[in-house]
């Protein structure tokens, strides 16, 4: 079930992340991420698949025990296709980020995007510049 406005309030997530350095636990794409999805959702539907971090070594110790698409369908996300990706869906790229991890991204109203990188922090960009090759996952249906 998805929160009503919840559309507004990720967007206040992002503007007060936006241009903050990158911090494991904090900062990076999966924990933005999931705050956006808790924000949507009123729960992290990643809570029993994926447990939270606050250093790089545990982070990358999750991603070995479950990659990124496994943790995502078996806590509810679906498959869209990219042309109807929207609003509230999870963006998983297809190459690995500058730390061996697949990318994540939050799809924000107006065709934006929420993610981060070591070299950049969080960064809010046009959806539609995710490369080709990411998978749209959706939550709340």
């Amino acid at each position: 079930m998805v929160i009503h406005n919840w559309d507004c309030a990720v967007i206040e997530v992002a503007v007060a992340n936006r241009g903050r350095p990158f911090k494991w636990g904090s900062t990076d794409c999966v924990t933005l991420t999931r705050r956006c999805l808790k924000t949507m959702l009123g729960v992290d539907p990643w809570a029993e698949v994926l447990p939270r971090y606050r250093t790089k070594k545990v982070a990358l110790k999750a991603a070995l025990d479950i990659d990124a698409v496994t943790a995502i369908e078996s806590s509810g996300g679906l498959e869209v296709a990219r042309a109807f990706a929207t609003a509230g869906d999870v963006g998983i790229g297809p190459e690995l980020d500058d730390h061996g991890l697949p990318a994540v991204a939050f799809l924000l109203p107006s065709r934006k995007a929420l993610f981060s990188t070591a070299a950049d922090g969080v960064l809010i960009v046009d959806h539609l510049t995710l490369p080709v090759g990411t998978r749209f996952f959706r939550y709340g249906e």
